[in-house]
């Protein structure tokens, strides 16, 4: 990529200000700053002020003009700076302490034998039937005698048993419903 060229204005005015005097007089400055371009570098050349003098009565009485040449730095020369440094803290007061040092982790290991032990742990067994060695369907028996006028047997009512096993499907997907709706809303 070729060097970029700098161009624009030779010099640029800054603002005008206005100095009044307790007689009356004023004085009015304004600065000038003067460059000089050369590819792609822009050097300050000087930098000239300008004070008109005025009376009281706002007639000139004379100007003063000051040129000053800036100082560049050589390449290389310059005076490296400093970093700054952070003092020290010292001694931070303890905020707060620990009740449990280990977290929820201690608390398990420390009363996890006394939680074996109470009634709430041993009720999921209390729970549970015993002694049931295997299921089978319900079946229901309807008598049909009425009342020693005539006598028809025993109705049968047996449902197969993949009606039970559909209704727990009904049941189980309707209380995640419920659930979900009792939780989360709508």
């Amino acid at each position: 990529m070729p060097n970029p060229t700098v161009t624009g204005p030779s010099q640029i005015q800054g603002p005008e200000t206005v100095k009044q005097n307790q007689d009356g007089s004023r004085e009015v400055s304004r600065t000038t700053y003067n460059f000089t371009t050369n590819g792609n570098q822009i050097t300050n050349t000087s930098i000239v002020t300008t004070t008109n003098h005025f009376n009281s009565s706002n007639v000139q009485t004379g100007t003063t003009t000051t040129t000053t040449t800036p100082v560049e730095e050589e390449p290389g020369s310059t005076q490296e700076e400093t970093p700054p440094v952070d003092t020290p803290l010292g001694p931070l007061p303890k905020l707060y302490e620990r009740k449990y040092p280990d977290g929820l982790v201690g608390i398990w290991n420390e009363k996890k034998e006394q939680l074996k032990q109470s009634q709430l742990f041993s009720l999921p067994s209390q729970l549970l039937p015993t002694g049931v060695s295997g299921g089978s369907c319900p079946s229901w028996t309807i008598p049909l005698d009425m009342a020693g006028f005539h006598d028809w047997g025993m109705a049968d009512l047996t449902v197969p048993c993949w009606v039970y096993d559909v209704l727990k499907a009904i049941v189980l997907i309707g209380a995640a419903i419920l659930a979900r709706a009792l939780i989360f809303g709508g």
